[in-house]
């Protein structure tokens, strides 16, 4: 009586981890599936800063806490994020109320583009003139050698973050004529060397808000294939946001 009974709980033991195992196979585990579903977790929210421009149905719009007019808003922001050495990812805006979703589109599109230009101003901007001149032609050969079909007057960003206004309205007026050269090198071809910029001379009688130089583009190669250097003459006019290129000469 003894051995069968120690025989039963023997086989009723050695068979409950395998019901354990069977009963827990058998939970289902698909996301979504009510109560027996693994919960999910969501990732924490990131802070959001708080937002520089405030568009309100009632047109009470605000940069910075102070009332704006929307007509003024790419203005007024640019006189304040040119000032600015280092800068945000995206501008941060707030809707309130009901805004109309293409105008929304349009005026992240605008600060977009204010932000766009003030990085690339922080890029080739100086206080001196001569080095803008530099740092301009560095960056535009480089653009123009890594960029295949790039073209400065196709991009309103780049153009406006480098060129006065009145020079960008006469390059693209020209551009519909039809032009023969780079209107910024005034050459058809360039030299893969031509980033390399040397201030040739600084011309005088120019006003304190107008500065030009004689520039050279590249350096004497003893390589026959080579592009020779470019020399031109460059015009600046200083502008709230800085120097900007006004004319081109050779």
């Amino acid at each position: 009586m003894k051995t069968k009974m120690f025989y039963f709980f023997a086989l009723l033991i050695s068979a409950m981890p395998w019901n354990a195992c069977q009963n827990t196979a058998s939970k289902p585990s698909i996301a979504g599936d009510g109560k027996n579903s693994t919960p999910t977790v969501s990732p924490p929210v990131e802070a959001v800063p708080d937002a520089w421009v405030v568009i309100n149905g009632n047109g009470n719009n605000t940069l910075f806490g102070k009332k704006v007019d929307i007509k003024q808003l790419v203005a007024a922001l640019e006189d304040t994020i040119y000032k600015m050495k280092t800068l945000p990812n995206i501008i941060p805006v707030k809707f309130n109320e009901e805004i109309l979703m293409g105008t929304r589109a349009d005026i992240k599109e605008q600060l977009k583009g204010v932000l766009d230009k003030a990085k690339l101003h922080i890029v080739l901007m100086s206080d001196k003139p001569e080095d803008m001149v530099k740092n301009f032609y560095g960056w535009y050969l480089e653009k123009l050698n890594s960029d295949e079909g790039y073209q400065l007057l196709d991009n309103k960003n780049d153009a406006e973050s480098t060129l006065t206004p009145g020079f960008y309205a006469r390059l693209l007026k020209q551009k519909k004529e039809g032009l023969d050269s780079d209107p910024l090198l005034l050459s058809q071809d360039f030299g893969k060397d031509w980033g390399t910029v040397t201030i040739l001379d600084k011309l005088a009688g120019a006003p304190a808000n107008k500065m030009s130089y004689k520039i050279q583009l590249g350096n004497v190669s003893n390589d026959k294939t080579a592009i020779a250097p470019r020399k031109l003459q460059v015009s600046l006019s200083d502008t709230k946001q800085g120097w900007r290129i006004d004319k081109v000469t050779e």
